[in-house]
């Protein structure tokens, strides 16, 4: 089970670009079946480690190996508990990071496989070099040094001129299927409107889902350090969003699953899709409530979601619609436009699901 830490326990992590907190500093998690070597993770060095060096288990601060007998004893152990057939267990320790120039090729290679950028034929190395030049908002999620997934959000209008962007843009103003949020879009991304963030986020198929929601925790909270604390004032107004836009990757509902509607968010855990908790299809997701109306409801109802926590934020979102044109396998995109603070909103509920 991942361990929890709370954001009155952020640490100042080495190596950042601005002196920024970013909750929470790691997160365990015990990996069944996983076949590979048992190989042990940096710990993230502790808040007065000005030098930010980082330990291993098994190495010392000059680098000595101090106790590698016992660690390829464990390999070995690993090894043979793989070829006799049994599961396998092993204790991966996540670290949360701020974006640095560069993790771009590994956030690209994250994004080229991604639902936004085949569907809005992006280009990934572009889009990968904003996310990591923007050390503000955005949260890496690490182990043993390889980026298991990312979270970000990037002001459309501020970067509207760069190519990536532009091709998100012309995605949202040509493709959102309801007549009554296109006009909305088109109002909400024009030049005079308050800023309008897109939330981007793309993990590795076995990377802890109960990482998700202090994830974006992580993110609401980089906002609103952003919005108080970035040195370049053209950025820090960037970060003042009026709306967040989120496109999810949702199928149609069978005519089964429309039949039925299941209430509350936790019934989120038992309609998630491929990502979601126990692995389990999607479902359809339950009729929601809000200002969206009846338009809102009958949309959701008709979908089901690959991501749980798409699902959820779908709870607090303003309006949604589909967007024209399938994506592989015959998956659309869900555009959702969020209120402000609805991702801090959302993750009791976040937690309720996806956390042990």
């Amino acid at each position: 089970e991942a361990t929890r830490q709370s954001a009155e326990q952020s640490v100042r992590m080495p190596g950042k670009r601005r002196s920024k907190l970013a909750p929470p500093a790691a997160k365990k998690q015990e990996v069944v079946g996983r076949k590979r070597k048992a190989t042990k993770a940096a710990k993230p060095p502790d808040e007065d480690d000005v030098d930010g060096e980082i330990y291993d288990e098994g190495v010392g601060k000059e680098g000595e190996e101090n106790d590698s007998d016992n660690e390829d004893s464990e390999e070995e152990n690993l090894e043979m508990a793989e070829a006799e057939g049994q599961p396998t267990e092993l204790q991966v320790e996540f670290v949360f990071t701020d974006p640095a120039e560069d993790d771009g090729p590994y956030i690209r290679a994250l994004l080229h496989n991604g639902a936004v950028v085949k569907a809005s034929n992006a280009d990934a190395a572009g889009l990968a070099t904003l996310l990591a030049e923007q050390a503000a908002v955005g949260t890496l999620i690490k182990a043993d040094g390889e980026l298991f997934g990312f979270i970000s959000a990037l002001s459309l209008q501020r970067h509207a001129s760069h190519p990536s962007v532009a091709r998100l843009i012309k995605l949202l103003h040509e493709r959102v299927d309801r007549p009554e949020v296109a006009a909305r879009v088109q109002a909400l991304l024009s030049a005079k409107a308050p800023p309008v963030g897109l939330l981007l986020s793309e993990r590795m198929i076995n990377m802890p889902i109960s990482l998700v929601p202090h994830a974006i925790e992580s993110l609401s909270l980089d906002m609103d350090w952003a919005t108080a604390n970035e040195e370049d004032p053209v950025e820090r107004r960037s970060f003042n969003l009026g709306k967040m836009l989120v496109l999810a990757q949702v199928q149609q509902a069978s005519a089964d699953e429309a039949a039925g509607s299941s209430d509350g968010p936790a019934a989120a855990s038992s309609r998630a899709g491929p990502e979601g908790p126990g692995g389990k299809p999607g479902k359809k997701p339950k009729k929601a409530k809000g200002s969206g109306g009846q338009g809102k409801a009958a949309v959701l109802a008709g979908v089901a979601f690959a991501r749980v926590e798409e699902e959820i934020l779908a709870e607090e979102a303003e309006e949604v619609s589909l967007l024209r044109g399938a994506l592989p396998g015959g998956a659309q995109l869900l555009l959702m436009i969020l209120p402000p603070g609805a991702l801090a909103n959302a993750v009791p509920a976040l937690k309720a699901v996806m956390c042990d």
